[in-house]
């Protein structure tokens, strides 16, 4: 035809042409947006649900910063339920991820019928590394809007070809218990439990515990012993927030299952100075990582029972290490705040206040004290209180509890101390009936990891009546000695004394004077040849007096 006379235009006005281009929107060659799930539109693309990752932005299915990766391998995968139902669905995803930084992204794939049907997930996975890091899997499902964890993990391996559609590497919904397994070692374990049980009691949840009598566990804020017959006394709560310190006698295994909990519904609440710490996550994650949400500043320090690392601003922590599910850690901040371990995404930070009561965290080291207490026309209970001091610094404090096996009254007192080696503890009574206070007759040197006494055979103190003159206790000459020393005392008038030797434990390991002693000055010798070096403690006691020195025998 002619243009301007039969010949036919187009769309666009064009004499004789041949309209939109195939795939362009319009006439200009507008080419289609592609949408949140990978399709195309000339128009606005739908919203994105509420809760869609952003796995795939640029929905390829592949990993969008693969080329940051130099080694990779394939997964091909199906999800079920944990009743064993495949619930898998057109628009869902599986994403890998190492911590929390992803490394593959996997669309639901229809699967030809002869090969069993259903939808598979066929992912390329990446890493700088040939072997030995952990992936962990997460799973989208596009019917419920949910991103939900997957209970598997698998090392990645270069170069690895892991499951196919007829023999696919089998994905699980958590929900289930998890299993952990904790081989212990004779002495001190540091240790943490990242799930929960219906019964979090100390005896109910660490039943499988190879403990045996005179065993013995602390947190940073409570201790117990194991007896025959009962188990660990005082008996208290596990908690997943917190590291315990155990000491067996012989080393064996504990396997502990539990419900795994979220990360994000427990934030763990960090104070200035230390603070021991459980690990919650499922996965090992980078010591940096799994910190990057709390206050962490320069020069902050964690350790665990056997490395430790500094924080550098613009690096994090060095040397950088892996913490691990059922590791116990002390972390040591210049500030407080809250620390909320991955999940999925990286958390942020939030601030946090001291606790009240947070004397305890200056110190980096305790130990524990069982004692009674016993002071002339007093009744102890359950209200009174037992204060332990070091210069003037509060360094303890506990009520009673009563011990099931005997129906004693036991004060089992946490200590804290910098393990200094000249941190004397006096101890002070709080009497809640009269509302008095009562200073109490011995001294001990703190050092760390401390255990003086137990539920069957306490540290006995007894009030410090008003001080006469009549008695003196001069200092011992030499100290430090090496094996003998001289002791001497001042007597202004006769009287009954002893004069006893302690060890640091609180027991009396010799008897120097026993009975009626007459006026003035006296000297005695003590020969400690057979005793191991250490601090000891010589004590003078009358009928209205007692005093104590510490001396220190050095080999």
């Amino acid at each position: 035809g002619v243009c301007g006379g039969d010949a036919v235009v187009d769309e666009c006005g064009v004499c004789e042409g041949s309209g939109i281009a195939d795939g362009a929107c319009d006439c200009d060659g507008t080419l289609p947006d592609t949408c949140w799930d990978g399709s195309s539109s000339c128009e606005l693309c739908p919203d994105a649900p509420t809760n869609y990752p952003d796995w795939d932005l640029d929905a390829d299915g592949v990993l969008d910063n693969f080329n940051d990766y130099e080694n990779n391998g394939s997964i091909t995968s199906r999800v079920y339920d944990t009743d064993s139902n495949d619930i898998s669905s057109m628009g869902d995803m599986i994403a890998a991820f190492v911590g929390s930084e992803q490394r593959g992204i996997g669309i639901a794939s229809e699967v030809p019928v002869f090969l069993g049907g259903g939808y598979a997930f066929l992912m390329m996975v990446y890493s700088n590394e040939t072997s030995g890091e952990t992936l962990s899997f997460k799973y989208y499902s596009s019917s419920t809007d949910e991103v939900l964890d997957l209970a598997e993990t698998k090392e990645f391996v270069t170069n690895m070809v892991e499951g196919d559609v007829s023999d696919p590497f089998v994905l699980t919904l958590s929900g289930g218990t998890v299993e952990l397994t904790i081989n212990f070692s004779s002495n001190w374990n540091w240790f943490s439990v990242n799930a929960v049980q219906d019964d979090m009691g100390i005896n109910s949840a660490f039943s499988t515990l190879p403990a045996a009598p005179g065993d013995f566990i602390k947190s940073q804020t409570t201790s117990a012993t194991y007896y025959d017959g009962f188990g660990f006394y005082p008996a208290f709560n596990i908690d997943v927030k917190n590291m315990y310190l155990l000491r067996l006698n012989e080393g064996g295994t504990m396997v502990y299952e539990g419900i795994p909990v979220d990360p994000a519904s427990n934030p763990i609440s960090l104070a200035t100075n230390w603070n021991w710490i459980g690990y919650i996550p499922q996965i090992a994650l980078g010591v940096t990582e799994a910190t990057l949400s709390s206050p962490v500043s320069s020069d902050d320090y964690i350790k665990s029972q056997t490395t430790s690392a500094t924080y550098y601003d613009g690096f994090g922590f060095y040397p950088s290490f892996n913490m691990v599910p059922g590791g116990g850690y002390m972390l040591k901040l210049a500030n407080s705040g809250d620390l909320i371990y991955p999940s999925g995404s990286l958390a942020s930070y939030i601030d946090g206040v001291n606790d009240d009561d947070s004397y305890y965290r200056q110190y980096e080291f305790n130990g524990s004290i069982s004692a009674s207490v016993d002071i002339d026309n007093i009744m102890i209970d359950q209200y009174d209180i037992l204060y332990a001091y070091s210069d003037d610094e509060l360094r303890g404090k506990v009520s009673p509890t009563i011990f099931p096996l005997t129906g004693e009254l036991v004060f089992t007192l946490m200590v804290y101390g910098h393990n200094t080696g000249n941190e004397d503890l006096s101890f002070e009574f709080y009497d809640n009936e009269t509302d008095k206070y009562y200073a109490l007759n011995k001294e001990l040197l703190f050092s760390k990891d401390m255990i003086i006494g137990d539920a069957y055979n306490t540290l006995s103190l007894t009030n410090i009546p008003t001080i006469p003159n009549n008695i003196r206790l001069l200092p011992a000459y030499p100290n430090p000695f090496n094996p003998v020393t001289n002791i001497s005392f001042v007597i202004e008038n006769e009287s009954n004394i002893k004069l006893s030797i302690f060890d640091i434990r609180g027991r009396e390991v010799d008897v120097l004077v026993n009975g009626l002693t007459g006026q003035g000055e006296h000297s005695i010798v003590w020969d400690a040849v057979d005793y191991s070096s250490g601090i000891y403690y010589v004590q003078i006691i009358s009928q209205q007096y007692a005093e104590t020195q510490k001396i220190m025998l050095i080999k």
